[in-house]
């Protein structure tokens, strides 16, 4: 009895460290820490023991860190979509004003959920807008700030002190073809009920630095 008793502990303990790492790994791809959790409640609903959760999380990001997901997008994609549907979140639209392009009617308009960032809109909003969004702008690292090619150029009437990019998002940014001042990775870029119709630009190149990255 006091072997099993043991072995329960000893099971408990590995299985908190299993899920425990399986969250840091999901936050560190650069999701938040309530996507985490759903990620581990919709694994162990599907018959994924808490033992094996981290196994199965590291198996599903896949070659992360070069944008080559094995399934765990696909998960986060579908929780996202439910949690919008039930919280009835609110929807805003901005515009997008294509590479080449400077007048505001050359480009279109994007309608999404409140809470998201561009890129978060690119990887899984589904409207039409999203989609035409989506040819221009792409998350080669998944968010963590290890690349610039979800640069964005912040319409200038729209550019305040309070859309600064900290330290870490402006070391990356030095490194994105066509900087200005008013530019913004969209992976840090959250849109708020203020953003409604906010404009902003693509740059007409890219430089994705994980393309040298030997793997």
């Amino acid at each position: 009895m006091l072997r099993l008793f043991r072995h329960s502990i000893k099971y408990r303990r590995l299985s908190g460290v299993s899920i425990n790492k399986a969250k840091e790994l999901i936050i560190s791809i650069g999701h938040s820490s309530d996507i985490a959790d759903d990620v581990i409640s919709v694994l162990k609903k599907s018959g994924i023991s808490d033992n094996n959760i981290l196994s199965t999380v590291s198996s599903l990001a896949g070659r992360w860190e070069v944008g080559e997901d094995s399934g765990l997008e696909d998960i986060i994609i579908s929780i996202k979509q439910q949690n919008n549907k039930k919280l009835k979140t609110p929807l805003i639209t901005f515009h997008v004003v294509p590479p080449g392009k400077k007048n505001k009617k050359y480009g279109f308009d994007v309608t999404t959920n409140i809470g998201m960032s561009i890129t978060d809109v690119v990887k899984y909003d589904l409207g039409d807008g999203a989609k035409q969004l989506k040819e221009y702008i792409e998350c080669s690292c998944s968010g963590i700030m290890a690349c610039s090619t979800c640069h964005i150029i912040i319409d200038k009437k729209w550019f305040s002190e309070k859309y600064l990019p900290d330290e870490d998002e402006q070391d990356m940014l030095d490194l994105a073809y066509g900087y200005t001042p008013t530019s913004r990775l969209g992976c840090q870029f959250v849109l708020s009920e203020k953003h409604n119709g906010l404009i902003i630009h693509i740059p007409s190149g890219v430089n994705n630095i994980m393309d040298n990255i030997p793997f």
